[in-house]
């Protein structure tokens, strides 16, 4: 889904457009969250369908080339919150266990942005910003050196 980000607005006027009915906000927790990334993106929702730690969840976005973009996500969700009838969760992690999560409870759409440290459900769809070729992550950028190394002792051995 290619969407256009304002990154001028911070994440707290973003949360501010979403047409939702319940707002579930930890003030001093969207206050230190930035806004940042490029201003057009390809954004990109998965299902793990486990249960998985905050960590794991990170880890879930590296193997798949995408980046948590929360100003991303709650563009979309702004424009499509019809996506949360298919989909009735809709997360983001973030560093530090800061997540933001985004639902439908008895027919009223809410959010939620905290911090802290928990499970995500197996049921939860994540929201991420693909990378392109040129911004691959840093794992990805160890496995390529990695195998350039081991090719070059393999020409060595020839």
């Amino acid at each position: 889904m290619k969407l256009k980000v304002n990154r001028k607005l911070s994440i707290k006027q973003l949360l501010s457009k979403l047409p939702f009915e319940n707002k579930y906000i930890n003030d001093e927790v969207v206050e230190n969250l930035k806004n940042e990334g490029p201003e057009e993106v390809d954004m990109e929702l998965f299902k793990p369908g486990k249960y998985l730690t905050n960590q794991e969840v990170l880890e879930e976005y590296k193997s798949r080339n995408l980046e948590p973009d929360l100003g991303a996500l709650i563009k979309l969700l702004t424009q499509q919150p019809e996506l949360l009838e298919e989909k009735i969760y809709i997360g983001i992690q973030l560093k530090d266990n800061i997540f933001a999560y985004f639902y439908r409870s008895g027919g009223v759409r809410c959010v939620d942005v905290y911090r802290y440290a928990d499970v995500w459900y197996g049921s939860s769809w994540f929201g991420g910003r693909k990378l392109d070729s040129k911004t691959l992550g840093s794992s990805a950028l160890e496995l390529l050196d990695s195998i350039e190394k081991n090719l070059k002792e393999l020409r060595k051995l020839v």
